[in-house]
C-alpha cells in the first residue's frame, strides 16, 4: 500500500472517531442531572448540606454567588465562606453577609501552611466548620439555579454516588473566552469523558471542583482535601482517591442547574487553562491533545482547499478528488460534533466560524503547559507561585517569589 493510501485510510479513521463522539454526546444528554420539578415531600426532612465557597480576591463574585446559594429550595442549608488571603473586599462582604444572615459563617484565613495549595486549604477549613450530611464545594464564579442543590443530592442518592459533580453551562462573555474556553474544555473531555459518568476502583476518575458534592461521611473517610493538599488541581485527584476507596464517584451534565464564567479576558484564560493542563494532564496526554488538534481539527481546513485546487487543475487524477471528498467529510463530521458539543454547555455556536483560530490558541496554551510541566516551571495563580514536582504536585514558594 502506498503512503498516500495509508494517509487516506488514516483520514477516514479520524472521521470515524469524530462520528463516534455523537454517541458520547447522546449519553451525556441522557444521563444529565435535571432540575427537579416536583415539590419536596413535607413529611420527609430535607437533606442537610453545607455549601463551602473558597474565595480569594472574589469581590465582584462573592455576593451574587452567595445570594444564589441562599436562595436554594428544598434543603436544610448552611453556607461557609472562606476568605483566603484576599487583597480586596471579599472578607468584608462575607462578614457583612454573615452579620445579616444566620445561616452564613465567614472565616478569615490569613496564611497558607507549607505543603498546601490555597484552594484545597480553604475548602478544608470550611469543611471543618460544617455539621451536615452533605458538603458542597462551589467556586465563587458559579451561579446556581434555585433547585440546583436539591437536584444534585437527589441525583447522587438515586445513583448511589458519594462524590458527585456537574458540568455547568458556559457563561463566558468576552471574545477570547468564547473563542477558547469551549475547546480548552474539550481537551479534558478527550481524556476524562468516558470515565466521568461513573468511576471504577483502580481506574481514573473525574470530578469538577466548580460544583463538587460529597457525602460528609465519605469526605471524612478519605481525609477530604487534606489528602490532595499538594495537588495543583484538587478535584480529579480527590475523585480518584474516593473511587480507589470503593466510594461511588460520578458526574453529569448540569447545564440546567448552574452557570460559570471561569475567566475574564485572554490573560486569565491562558493562565487558568495552563494551570489546569499542568495539573490534570501528563506530558503524553498533552502531546496527544496537540496531535489531535493538528490532525483531527486543523487538517481539513488546510487539506480541503489544497485538494480542491489540485482536483480542479487536474480532473482526471483520482487522488485530488478523493482527498477533496475525504476532507469535506472530515469537516462535516468535525462541525456536526462541535455544534452539538457547544450546545451541551450552551456556548456561542457563532464562534465555530472562527474554529481554526480557536485551535491555534489552544495549541499555544497546551504548548506552554507542556513546557512548564517538562521543565517544572513555577505556576502562578491567584497571587501565589507554586513549584512543581515530577508528579505535578506543588508547594508554595516563599513570599518574595509571589506574583502581584
Amino acid at each position: 500500500m502506498t503512503l498516500a493510501a495509508l494517509l487516506y485510510a488514516a483520514q477516514w479513521l479520524v472521521i470515524a472517531a469524530w462520528l463516534a463522539c455523537h454517541v458520547q454526546i447522546n449519553q451525556a444528554r441522557r444521563r444529565a442531572c435535571r432540575a427537579v420539578a416536583n415539590s419536596p415531600d413535607p413529611d420527609t426532612p430535607p437533606p442537610s448540606v453545607t455549601v463551602v465557597i473558597p474565595a480569594k480576591d472574589e469581590e465582584p463574585n462573592i455576593g451574587p454567588c452567595a445570594a444564589a446559594v441562599l436562595a436554594q429550595q428544598g434543603v436544610d442549608l448552611r453556607l461557609v465562606i472562606v476568605n483566603d488571603r484576599s487583597a480586596d473586599r471579599t472578607g468584608e462582604i462575607a462578614e457583612a453577609l454573615a452579620a445579616r444572615e444566620a445561616r452564613v459563617r465567614a472565616i478569615q484565613n490569613a496564611e497558607l501552611p507549607a505543603g498546601w495549595l490555597g484552594k484545597s486549604h480553604a475548602c478544608w477549613i470550611g469543611a471543618q466548620r460544617a455539621a451536615s450530611d452533605w458538603l458542597l464545594f462551589v467556586d465563587a464564579d458559579v451561579r446556581l439555579t434555585p433547585t440546583a442543590v436539591r437536584s444534585a443530592i437527589e441525583h447522587a442518592q438515586r445513583h448511589g454516588l458519594d462524590v458527585f459533580s456537574i458540568w455547568p453551562r458556559d457563561a463566558s462573555a468576552g471574545f477570547w473566552e468564547r473563542l477558547l474556553v469551549p475547546l480548552c474544555g474539550a481537551m479534558i473531555v478527550i481524556w476524562y469523558g468516558q470515565v466521568a459518568t461513573r468511576a471504577r476502583p483502580g481506574r481514573p476518575a473525574f470530578a469538577n471542583g466548580q460544583f463538587l458534592l460529597v457525602r460528609r461521611a465519605a469526605y471524612d473517610a478519605i481525609r477530604g482535601h487534606a489528602a490532595v493538599r499538594d495537588a495543583l488541581i484538587e478535584d480529579i485527584p480527590l475523585a480518584t482517591i474516593a473511587a480507589g476507596a470503593g466510594l461511588g464517584v460520578g458526574s453529569a451534565l448540569g447545564s440546567d442547574l448552574a452557570a460559570v464564567r471561569m475567566y475574564r479576558g485572554l490573560a486569565q484564560v491562558w493562565r487558568g487553562w495552563r494551570r489546569i493542563y499542568v495539573g490534570v494532564l501528563a506530558p503524553g496526554q498533552m502531546a496527544g491533545c496537540v496531535l489531535w488538534l493538528l490532525v483531527g481539527s486543523l487538517a481539513p481546513f488546510i487539506v480541503l482547499p489544497v485538494a480542491l485546487h489540485a482536483w480542479l487543475s487536474n480532473p482526471s487524477s483520482p487522488w485530488p478528488w478523493l482527498w477533496t471528498a475525504g476532507s469535506a467529510a472530515h469537516l462535516v463530521a468535525l462541525l456536526s460534533v462541535s455544534v452539538r458539543f457547544f450546545g451541551l454547555a450552551r456556548c456561542r455556536r457563532a464562534y465555530l466560524l472562527l474554529y481554526p483560530l480557536s485551535v491555534i490558541g489552544v495549541l499555544l496554551i497546551l504548548a506552554d503547559a507542556l513546557l512548564a510541566r517538562s521543565r517544572r516551571l513555577p505556576v502562578t495563580w491567584r497571587g501565589t507561585s507554586y513549584s512543581l514536582s515530577a508528579r505535578a504536585t506543588v508547594r508554595a514558594l516563599p513570599a518574595a517569589r509571589e506574583a502581584s
